[in-house]
């Protein structure tokens, strides 16, 4: 579906397609020499998974072990309307949103959610127009995929604190998220990230939380903190119960999300409190710049 892809198969020479997310783990493993059997998180914007159901990845827990490679567990899909658009290219358009990716959130979480004062914030940013073409939008999938995300969960938690609605550049949600983050005094809490059953975290549990901290005026850096802990803990929890099962005890972070200073410093200190032992690009980009590596 991307450019680059479309390029490639163009071309007189030999070519093989490597899995977004694979190609992210298997950076940071070549980087540090680890073969299988590894676990690994690839938490980034977007890229293009096996999943029919939510095709566009960005929250996913990878194992690699002797018969190759599958996925684990994944981030609750939620819609994302205006598809990988949504990314956040520049300019005002409801495709190009922060806002766009908190509705898609909202309104799968239902509608008291949806309609909760504590989103007042990415609600505010909608006239009435927008947002009820929107949510028809969402309603009938059109041009509105699912996605596992956790870039674009950082966007919408971004646009649900005020801190933004309009992107003007990947990541930007989740660099003021982070910046609010570093402003919080110690010990802020977290917000729950549990799986309850069928491998997927559920954000829903953090986004009641967030909205009803939101309505009670708890400051914008001890929630923006309290998502980054959650997120952490959730990837200890994850990671623990996977290594039971698994034997499994090296853990790669890997993607864009991960070039975050709190989330990863915070996801370290859990994985080696959890017993675990971690590994992340060092030298190598955790972004999409690792990608090649990780597709040799």
């Amino acid at each position: 579906g991307y450019l680059s892809h479309q390029l490639a198969a163009t071309q007189p020479f030999e070519h093989r397609a490597v899995p977004h997310h694979l190609a992210h783990a298997l950076a940071v493993m070549a980087e540090h020499g680890l073969a299988a059997p590894v676990l690994a998180f690839c938490f980034d914007g977007l890229g293009y998974g096996h999943d029919p159901v939510a095709p566009l990845w960005g929250g996913e827990l990878l194992q690699f072990d002797s018969n190759g490679w599958r996925r684990l567990a994944s981030l609750r899909p939620f819609t994302l309307p205006g598809g990988e658009r949504a990314m956040g290219e520049g300019g005002r358009s409801l495709a190009t949103a922060g806002e766009g990716a908190a509705l898609g959130l909202l309104a799968a979480a239902g509608s008291a959610t949806l309609h909760h004062p504590g989103a007042r914030h990415t609600l505010a940013a909608f006239n009435q127009d927008d947002r009820r073409l929107l949510l028809q939008a969402i309603a009938s999938r059109c041009n509105s995929p699912l996605t596992s995300s956790v870039g674009r969960l950082f966007d919408a938690v971004a646009s649900l604190l005020g801190l933004t609605q309009v992107l003007s550049h990947e990541g930007q949600g989740g660099l003021l998220l982070e910046g609010a983050a570093a402003r919080a005094p110690a010990d802020p809490g977290a917000y729950p990230l549990p799986l309850p059953a069928m491998g997927r975290l559920d954000w829903q549990p953090m986004v009641e939380a967030l909205l009803a901290d939101q309505c009670a005026g708890v400051p914008t850096a001890v929630c923006a903190a309290r998502f980054h802990n959650g997120l952490s803990q959730a990837i200890q929890a994850l990671a623990v119960s996977a290594s039971q099962h698994t034997g499994q005890d090296r853990v790669v972070l890997a993607g864009g999300c991960f070039q975050n200073r709190i989330l990863l410093e915070g996801s370290i200190r859990a994985l080696r409190a959890g017993g675990l032992t971690p590994f992340w690009g060092e030298r190598v980009p955790g972004n999409d710049g690792g990608l090649a590596l990780g597709q040799i």
